[in-house]
């Protein structure tokens, strides 16, 4: 994709991978819900390299083609798309337990109404000390975006982490329009 996206605009997902998850070489890692763009499973294909593995999963099976069809042409082939529902757990059957070092769950949130459900196939695919980054929308933000009655919130967010036993790690604002968490499992 184009680095001249509206999402690349709002969210800089190389520098997020880097800076905030601490991404690297070898790694393996999982985007949950990977939208239109597989905005995050490119350029965390680049970081991880051909001795790592990517997970962009998503419940559109046109999203998962497009990621596909683009990764080919960037000649990325460490990227696996997985057909899921992420409100299922263990839906995602290619992605074993305990198998994910970095893991991002972004703007997706807001899309389900099952939130405990999401946090616990994210929780089983994430090894112990692997980290997730999650970003959504701000309940108080701005005009465009989702509606903000289905937004949810940075407290809420904290709470189903705590309930899988994920700690957090820090809190940030990636954009004017985000709220941004970063968790570690710790069992």
């Amino acid at each position: 994709m184009a680095d001249n996206t509206p999402e690349t605009q709002l969210l800089n997902a190389k520098d997020l991978l880097l800076h905030e998850l601490d991404l690297q070489a070898g790694m393996v890692f999982a985007d949950l819900g990977i939208g239109t763009a597989g905005h995050f499973i490119f350029p965390a294909a680049r970081i991880v390299g051909p001795d790592g593995l990517v997970y962009g999963l998503d419940i559109i099976k046109t999203s998962l083609a497009a990621a596909e069809s683009q990764a080919r042409q960037l000649g990325l082939n460490n990227i696996r798309a997985i057909w899921t529902d992420l409100e299922v757990y263990g839906a995602a059957k290619d992605v074993r337990n305990d198998q994910v070092d970095r893991m991002t769950i972004v703007n997706l949130l807001f899309q389900t109404k099952k939130d405990e459900h999401v946090f616990n196939e994210a929780n089983r695919m994430l090894k112990a000390g692997g980290r997730c980054l999650i970003i959504d929308w701000l309940p108080e933000g701005p005009s465009f975006g989702p509606p903000v009655a289905e937004r949810t919130s940075l407290d809420k967010v904290q709470k189903m982490a705590q309930l899988v036993g994920w700690k957090e790690v820090h809190h940030f604002s990636p954009s004017d329009y985000h709220f941004g968490v970063v968790f570690e499992k710790v069992a």
